[in-house]
């Protein structure tokens, strides 16, 4: 009979443990989303920033370089390849300076 007790005790303990663990699951994902949504325009902006100094890291190095059409290339060509392969270049002669 308390073999029989103890086992519905912890068949309630563990349905109310299952219970707290899917709210708390809830909460957390609630938390991770509010979270998201008010990093995400800062975030925006620096990747922002980023993209535009590399950008002009890369225009100064190419006018450096004598790569003026490289870098016309790199951002102005329609085949992904093309620009690929000119920033490609523009990169290979940072390396080569230092």
């Amino acid at each position: 009979m308390e073999l029989s007790i103890n086992q519905d005790a912890l068949q309630q303990a563990a349905e109310a443990l299952s219970e707290i663990l899917e709210k708390l699951s809830e909460i957390f994902r609630e938390l991770a989303r509010k979270i998201v949504d008010v990093l995400t325009p800062y975030l925006r902006k620096v990747m922002k920033w980023a993209k535009e100094t590399f950008k002009a890291m890369l225009k100064q190095q190419a006018e450096a370089a004598g790569l003026e059409r490289c870098f016309h290339l790199a951002y102005h060509a329609r085949k992904a390849r093309t620009r690929k392969k000119n920033i490609k270049r523009i990169l290979e002669s940072m390396e080569d300076e230092v």
